[in-house]
């Protein structure tokens, strides 16, 4: 789905697929604060810019995470 400012927002499930994280790494975004969603219906819509700069700083998190 585009909203009217052109911005993406996508089920979780396409989204997750999309990022390739568990939809419940998304859902922790968005209880978070760090991703907004929208209902419709019974259907969650995840901002995709949202998610994808999550998703952008939890990768770079655990990719420069040292070894104990």
């Amino acid at each position: 789905m585009i909203d009217h400012d052109g911005i993406e927002w996508l089920p979780v499930q396409q989204a997750a697929r999309i990022l390739r994280v568990r939809p419940s790494t998304i859902w922790n975004w968005t209880s978070r604060g760090r991703v907004r969603k929208h209902r419709i219906g019974r259907t969650a819509y995840i901002h995709m810019p949202d998610a994808t700069a999550a998703e952008h700083a939890w990768r770079s998190r655990v990719t420069t995470r040292q070894p104990e």
